[in-house]
């Protein structure tokens, strides 16, 4: 047993930090993310959200670096659930994320809010408006635009 253990230690290594990471994948992937009351990784998920949309230009190394830092706040809210249950604060360790959402106050939230509603600006104009309104080729190959 020591043999296979000295042979094979960074496999048998390698093989728990996946299992561990597979685990913890699968945890937040069916935990989850709306809950009308701010629980478990809500919070985490709308702070991502808040970040990516608050920026005017985000690169490909600004997403990547988000959900990382999405990803320690989700680990947190995992080792808090640990924490709380250790304390017997909760029954389970994953009592603290893994819950019925409740929509309470999800239900004052209008599905699309009246002035995106508004800005819908193909109600405004007919087609025949918005044909007339395109850049068109001229037979010689060059763009003009008709107003």
């Amino acid at each position: 047993m020591v043999k296979f253990i000295r042979e094979c230690w960074f496999g048998i290594l390698l093989s728990i930090f996946m299992l561990l990471f597979i685990a913890f994948i699968t945890i937040v992937a069916l935990a989850p993310h709306n809950d009308g009351e701010m629980r478990g990784f809500t919070p985490c998920t709308y702070q991502l959200v808040d970040h990516l949309n608050g920026q005017e230009k985000i690169g490909a190394l600004d997403v990547l670096g988000e959900v990382n830092a999405t990803y320690l706040c989700y680990f947190s809210v995992i080792k808090d659930g640990m924490t709380l249950y250790r304390q017997g604060k909760q029954p389970t360790p994953w009592a603290n994320y893994m819950f019925e959402p409740s929509d309470e106050t999800m239900e004052d939230l209008e599905l699309y809010p009246q002035d995106l509603l508004d800005a819908n600006l193909l109600d405004n104009e007919k087609p025949e408006e918005l044909l007339d309104n395109q850049i068109k080729e001229n037979e010689d190959g060059q763009e003009s635009s008709k107003e």
